[in-house]
């Protein structure tokens, strides 16, 4: 009996730079919540991409759908992220970016 692999989905989302981290250089920003991030990724099982330019987040998310679901939750609810916007959700049958 062979079994399935386990179901992924993948998210996109845009968010603006909220106003209190304005202090910082957005490299430094991004450094901080890279660093926050990887640990939680990979303790998570999650993968993706975080592109940031000009105060403004995109990223996708990708692995199990309820820890996507989770973690995506969380990213609302940082105070770092401001006007958060869902742009895509749905399954993926893999990960387009599996080692980032």
């Amino acid at each position: 009996m062979s079994s399935l692999p386990a179901p992924l989905t993948r998210i996109i989302y845009t968010s603006r730079r909220a106003a209190q981290t304005m202090h910082l250089e957005e490299g430094a920003l991004v450094e901080q919540i890279l660093g926050v991030s990887r640990v939680k990724n990979a303790t998570w099982r999650l993968s993706g991409l975080l592109v940031s330019g000009h105060g403004r987040f995109a990223q996708t998310l990708e692995g199990p759908p309820d820890l996507v679901a989770g973690m995506f939750d969380l990213i609302r609810q940082d105070e770092r992220h401001h006007d958060v916007r869902l742009l895509h959700q749905a399954p993926t049958p893999s990960r387009c970016f599996a080692t980032w």
